[in-house]
């Protein structure tokens, strides 16, 4: 009967369970027992972090329950990057790998535990997962759409024990793991391959000759930017110091004191500095000054070793000029806790004083300004500098943790604000869900950058972090005004530099921004791959489309793998051939792509017309389709407004689910409150309409996560078919008709 029918939520359970469970027992009884011990902890971890609860233990398994599949799955590759790294330290043999399969459907919550269909299919997807790997349903697939960087690789229809249904399933993979690193997907090309490859290694080498023989002074002005370094402005490399403490772990504080000086003296508007990541490849090496002087450009070196004891600090430092390998100046220099930061503002004098370096009013303060009196504050975060650098999402997590351990010590240090806004900036711009759901990292940067100029108005990186999320909301002159005062305080960062490139783009300034990436290159002559694919991208958008190709490349092979601006640029080329191999490989990540999306996200960071258009002209001569997953409309059928509320509102909804297949239902009364049920999903949420689209809210999806679609009349319609509309959106098509709300109920 109806009313002994227990209560059922919707939810996302995540599995896991140990591989080879057994043989690892008989193995070693008490070992495994340990790290499955510790290897528990750490998974209630990633989930209580992840909103979700663990619901039982069962020996090796752990079975626990989400609000949202987004969650679920995040937590899933978080716990399996985090073992990954712990198995690492384990021999072959010893490792304890769990498979973890991801469900979304009804369960029966029961005294403290769940239970039903959508339990057993989370367990049985993990019994297909590989050892160390994630599985989920395709139900949590659909759920996901786009929010995540992973991708999807479809296992087809799988027959399990006490499943009546076969399990549609899908491997989840890192998207960094799809396309190997540093070599083109453009090798598989049929017939020109081996003409690519011939082209390209002659590419490089042309490009390598004119690098060798550039003047390393000559520089390219940015427009209305008086901070750019002029050829007469004096060069410096600081090498990273040499640790001489007897604890080898102290090498992250060398490196961090090497930095700060790096930092400090790039904020001088009277040095050419170079960026960290070219100085740093000079660490642990020979010390050859001409070899040093002709790859960095540079004039003049500074060097020196660390000798940390205790609360003691001993630094030895020395300037070389390049030219004629004589020492400027040598000097010892002792210090103890805090003292540390006078020690780095006298070095820092004395190489201001050599070079007759002039400093503004603004340079003056920012030299004598102590970032911390908190010696341990400080050291986490040198820590978290450490970690950042890493350039993982393990390395960010770890930089955001030990910046807010530097903040709970020092509640006034700006620096660690600073850099908890970076890395939450970067987590947001990657959709880095292992780390921190985006909408959570975007309100994280926002806040912690805030905080940071609140107590320091001339911090350079948290004007850095600014610029990108007030581009984001479409603020194109606050976000330059943002990056140029970043570059006015420290005009010798290569990497604010790169930001402003980005930015410029966008604003309509591509000349400008092909100007702000010379000097990034100039400031780093070993650059990172991004530099390279702004330098294209402002290329792109500068309509110079055959010099665009290079540097787009060179970024793609070097690991940045995003599809849309080679193919845009190969379409402009006319080279469609190898504009559909790339849009066949965006179609592998995200299969719902097309114009209607792209025009949607796009829309906020262009602020011209005319550089949105050239941007969806593009990807339309590359072969993105104007609307996802083959559905077809016509403009003059579009619903808008008024005739949206009245489909809408109080009515009920009967048809066709055309990606996933499968009938639907949706009901929304007067007030907007909805509810959509199918065979993969039941949920509600809110209806509203905005900017002529139906946008719709489900809680379950995420917290901030809605879903906007056109609605268009289908001439086409049938009597019977249930086809007399059309839903169109970013991951979505239903075809239906409609019916009163009151008399659907009456039926």
């Amino acid at each position: 009967m109806k009313a002994d029918r227990l209560p059922r939520r919707l939810a996302a359970i995540l599995y896991a369970d140990v591989a080879g469970y057994s043989r690892l027992t008989g193995q070693d009884e008490d070992a495994t027992h340990h790290t499955l011990s510790e290897y528990l902890d750490l998974i209630a971890a990633a989930v209580e972090r992840s909103n979700g609860r663990v619901m039982h233990y069962a020996g090796d398994a752990v079975l626990a329950m989400f609000d949202a599949a987004v969650d679920a799955v995040s937590c899933a590759m978080l716990i399996q990057t985090q073992l990954a790294d712990r198995n690492a330290g384990l021999q072959d043999g010893r490792k304890v790998e769990f498979r973890i399969g991801v469900n979304l459907g009804d369960v029966i919550e029961d005294r403290g535990d769940i239970y039903g269909d959508g339990v057993n299919v989370a367990a049985r997807l993990e019994s297909i997962a590989e050892p160390g790997g994630v599985c989920i349903s395709e139900a949590v697939r659909f759920s996901l759409g786009t929010k995540l960087e992973f991708h999807y690789e479809f296992l087809g229809e799988q027959r399990v024990k006490n499943i009546a249904e076969a399990i549609r399933a899908y491997r989840v993979v890192p998207v960094s793991d799809v396309v190997s690193a540093r070599v083109s997907v453009l090798k598989r090309l049929p017939r020109t391959r081996i003409a690519f490859l011939v082209l390209f290694i002659a590419l490089v080498a042309v490009a390598l000759a004119v690098l060798s023989t550039r003047n390393p002074h000559e520089e390219t002005p940015l427009a209305d930017s008086p901070t750019t370094p002029h050829s007469e402005t004096p060069s410096i490399a600081v090498l990273p110091f040499e640790n001489l403490s007897n604890d080898s772990e102290q090498e992250y504080f060398v490196d961090g004191m090497t930095d700060d000086l790096i930092t400090d003296l790039s904020k001088l508007s009277g040095l050419i500095v170079i960026a960290r990541t070219s100085a740093f490849l000079f660490k642990d090496m020979p010390r050859d000054l001409k070899k040093i002087s002709n790859d960095l450009g540079v004039q003049y070196v500074l060097e020196g070793s660390v000798r940390r004891a205790g609360g003691m600090i001993r630094v030895n430092a020395q300037l070389i000029d390049t030219t004629s390998a004589e020492h400027v100046w040598a000097e010892r220099y002792d210090a103890e806790g805090a003292d540390i930061f006078a020690m780095q503002d006298k070095v820092v004098r004395n190489i201001v004083s050599a070079l007759e370096v002039s400093l503004s009013d603004d340079e003056e303060i920012q030299l004598a300004r102590i970032p911390t009196k908190n010696m341990e504050a400080y050291d986490f975060y040198l820590r978290g500098r450490r970690d950042l650098w890493v350039g993982t999402a393990q390395g960010r997590r770890e930089a955001l943790m030990n910046f807010q351990k530097a903040i709970k010590l020092d509640r006034q240090f700006a620096d660690a604000y600073a850099g908890v806004a970076r890395v939450a900036s970067m987590v947001w711009r990657m959709n880095d869900a292992t780390v921190l759901p985006s909408p959570i990292a975007r309100k994280l940067a926002y806040q912690a950058s805030g905080k940071a100029l609140s107590m320091d108005p001339l911090n350079a990186q948290a004007y850095s972090v600014l610029a990108h999320l007030q581009l984001a909301d479409g603020n194109h002159e606050e976000a330059v005004r943002s990056v140029k005062k970043a570059i006015s305080l420290r005009p010798g960062t290569a990497e604010i530099y790169a930001d402003l490139t980005e930015i410029l783009i966008y604003a309509g300034h591509p000349e400008e921004a092909l100007a702000a990436i010379e000097t990034a290159f100039r400031l780093e002559p070993d650059p990172p791959p991004s530099f390279y694919f702004s330098q294209g991208l402002a290329l792109f958008s500068d309509r110079r489309y055959q010099e665009a190709i290079e540097p787009l490349e060179k970024a793609f092979e070097e690991g940045v793998q995003k599809f849309e601006p080679l193919a845009k640029t190969y379409a402009q080329l006319g080279q469609l051939e190898k504009a559909k191999f790339m849009v066949d490989k965006l179609f592998e990540v995200f299969p719902g792509a097309s114009l209607v999306e792209y025009r949607a996200n796009e829309s906020k960071l262009y602020r011209r017309q005319e550089d949105l258009d050239h941007s969806i002209d593009s990807l339309r001569k590359a072969g993105v389709p104007e609307w996802p997953f083959g559905s077809t409309a016509q403009p003059e059928d579009r619903l808008m407004g008024t005739a949206i509320r009245e489909l809408v509102l109080g009515q009920v909804w009967t048809g066709n689910d055309i990606v996933n297949g499968g009938p639907f239902i949706q009901e929304t009364s007067e007030d907007g409150k909805t509810a959509f049920r199918s065979g993969y999903s039941l949920v509600t949420g809110k209806a509203w309409v905005e900017n002529d689209q139906l946008c719709l809210h489900f809680p379950t999806f995420g917290e901030h996560h809605k879903i906007c679609s056109y609605l268009f009349r289908n001439t086409k319609s049938a009597p019977g078919q249930q086809n007399d509309y059309v839903l169109v959106g970013e991951t979505q098509v239903l075809h239906f008709s409609a019916t009163p709300l009151d008399r659907a109920v009456g039926n």
